[in-house]
């Protein structure tokens, strides 16, 4: 499995990205809004099937970048984009409390 390390905005926004395969370099698509860890396949881009034709998948797990130090303007970016309700994790399923709140709450 290749490991493709992209940034956040990337993460976000979706891009197309250089991935390195046994047949050379290949584009691989990363939808807007992919959450670090996801894993992509790549068809036919894998290993020759033994004693066939063809080729497998190769797979392709996405890191998302986070920095350890970042500038004063853009500590003032995420700070401002952090008060925008789309950068909070939803709730699954509807419910509003958690394993806890419903136990302990």
């Amino acid at each position: 499995m290749f490991v493709l390390d992209i940034n956040i905005a990337d993460a976000i926004l979706g891009i197309e990205a250089l991935v390195p395969t046994l047949q050379g370099r290949a584009k691989l698509k990363i939808e807007p809004g992919t959450q670090s860890g996801s894993i992509l396949r790549m068809k036919d881009k894998g290993i020759r099937h033994l004693n066939s034709y063809g080729r497998g998948d190769q797979l392709v797990q996405v890191n998302v970048f986070i920095p350890k130090k970042i500038s004063s303007k853009e500590k003032s970016i995420l700070k401002e984009l952090s008060k925008s309700e789309n950068f909070h994790p939803k709730n699954k399923g509807g419910r509003d409390k958690n394993f806890f709140d419903s136990i302990f709450g």
